[in-house]
């Protein structure tokens, strides 16, 4: 995903704000997607030559992660008396994802090694080894209604990529994300979720897939 500055907001957003009477749960959820905008660590590309050098990428098995997903669900749009069942929400999602092993390293690793085939961008084998690394964090991820109108929840994923040769040199580097606005993304509600935890490891798979080819794009497409 090519990176792009985030606008400061003018100096008139609030008063236009204050004159709409905009209601404070949308405000809310405006807060919650600016928060999963990634950081803006600008984006490196991989020139021909750094390319050429390359015989294989080992795309590591150590995925980070935030200790706590993300959770923005019904119930939020009425303030503290709808803290309680979005808690309750979160915490019966948190079980899901434990008990049914619905790893979001895993997934969105999977997400972009088959990307990174897929598009033939580095080769990720040699009967001589690999001579550089891909690390993958992921620094926000979870569930989240899109608006306060509807109770479906949306997947929520920012991640972020490195290529680091045998030498320490950076080869690459870029982030891309999904939010609760991003085209294509599968809604749920979180009862269906609760009976089919499959629909969880969907949703997020979806948004992974979506987030690896973003990444893969700005690697540029191999021979």
């Amino acid at each position: 995903m090519n990176r792009r500055k985030v606008r400061q907001a003018s100096p008139t957003m609030g008063c236009l704000l204050a004159e709409q009477s905009v209601p404070w749960w949308r405000l809310l959820l405006l807060a919650a997607t600016v928060a999963s905008v990634p950081g803006c660590a600008s984006t490196v590309t991989p020139s021909e030559e750094q390319r050429a050098r390359i015989r294989c990428v080992d795309v590591s098995e150590q995925v980070t992660a935030p200790g706590e997903m993300f959770y923005l669900g019904a119930g939020s749009q009425f303030g503290l008396l709808g803290l309680p069942q979005a808690l309750s929400q979160k915490g019966e999602i948190e079980s899901l994802v434990l008990n049914n092993e619905i790893w979001i390293q895993d997934i969105v690793r999977d997400a972009i090694v088959d990307a990174i085939s897929r598009e033939n961008a580095f080769p990720l084998e040699s009967e001589f080894g690999c001579d550089a690394t891909m690390s993958i964090e992921i620094t926000h991820f979870g569930l989240q209604i899109p608006h306060g109108l509807t109770s479906n929840l949306k997947p929520v994923l920012d991640a972020r990529g490195e290529i680091v040769d045998a030498a320490g040199i950076l080869i690459w580097r870029d982030s891309a994300s999904v939010g609760p606005l991003t085209d294509g993304m599968p809604a749920r509600s979180h009862e269906d979720i609760a009976h089919d935890p499959d629909l969880l490891r969907e949703m997020w798979s979806t948004a992974a897939r979506h987030v690896a080819d973003s990444l893969v794009e700005s690697m540029g497409a191999g021979s």
